[in-house]
């Protein structure tokens, strides 16, 4: 059912299947194109049930392999409570863009449908000539978390996925609120699964890119964040309480569309790569 997919995989993700029957299964993909089912059937669940992902991880490799072409691969978290989104949040996208420096973080907020599957096509909207792309890295809560400090934040983070924030730039600069050009259904692609906590240095800084057309566009690395990840987390936290679950987009680097002279949005046929050290990728084809 899947595709050869594995090359954009790393070892050790936690990956949202479904099955020729129909069924959903949450698996550990260990490379090689090989996959162990876990007890559980999705990772919704999994991330409400509190049980640590990394030991999970651990734990399956005792687990029976079998071949991931035998499932296709979906969005890894379906329903969460709540999609934060952090604009603005490297310098040189600010200054491409046009923006001032912000002295807290830009917030705003995605909704579930706009959400997709990692490897799947995505519809160009036919009433939206600027399509662009934002390659990401995306937090996911692991634990119910409310005014938590700074150095406690890597406690309540469950793991990571890579994200692209597709934008419909037109739509978003409507209003002084860019809310209408970020949440288009289905538009929203991340995963490919989830990376535990555990098994990310993500302190140390880890590589991002956004590849269109074979085309390097996006290339930076998440130490250039202005809001650090635990930051994020720690001033979200103050706002709403977080959920097992909730997804965080924490922002892109220079060489959107939309910063090029003329833009290069994206057009029918063209392919986006994003990828994120340690986490694996993103591929979607735009149709």
């Amino acid at each position: 059912m899947t595709e050869n997919y594995g090359d954009y995989i790393v070892a050790g993700t936690l990956l949202q299947l479904r099955g020729d029957d129909g069924l959903k299964y949450v698996g550990v993909y260990h490379g090689d194109g090989e996959i162990a089912l876990t007890d559980y059937s999705d990772l919704d669940g999994l991330m409400d049930s509190g049980y640590d992902l990394g030991t999970l991880v651990d734990e399956s490799a005792e687990l029976e392999r079998r071949s991931l072409s035998d499932y296709s691969i979906e969005a890894p978290i379906a329903r969460p409570s709540k999609v934060a989104c952090i604009g603005l949040n490297f310098r040189d996208h600010i200054l491409e863009m046009g923006h001032e420096i912000p002295t807290y973080p830009t917030l705003f907020a995605k909704f579930c449908d706009s959400l997709t599957s990692p490897f799947g096509q995505i519809t160009l909207p036919s009433v939206s000539n600027s399509t662009d792309y934002e390659g990401e890295l995306v937090v996911v809560i692991g634990k119910l978390a409310r005014n938590v400090p700074i150095e406690g934040a890597r406690g309540v983070i469950g793991g990571f996925c890579v994200g692209n924030d597709t934008s419909m730039r037109d739509f978003q600069r409507r209003t002084s609120q860019f809310l209408q050009g970020k949440i288009f259904d289905a538009s929203t692609p991340f995963g490919p699964g989830i990376v535990p906590t555990s098994k990310v240095d993500y302190k140390s800084g880890l590589g991002i890119k956004t590849v269109v057309n074979g085309e390097v566009r996006q290339i930076s690395n998440t130490e250039n964040h202005i809001f650090s990840v635990d930051h994020i987390v720690s001033y979200l936290s103050q706002i709403v309480t977080l959920r097992p679950g909730d997804l965080i987009f924490t922002g892109t680097s220079s060489g959107v569309g939309a910063g090029f002279t003329p833009p290069r949005f994206l057009t029918s046929g063209d392919v986006v790569e994003v990828s994120i050290d340690g986490l694996g990728a993103v591929v979607n084809k735009f149709v």
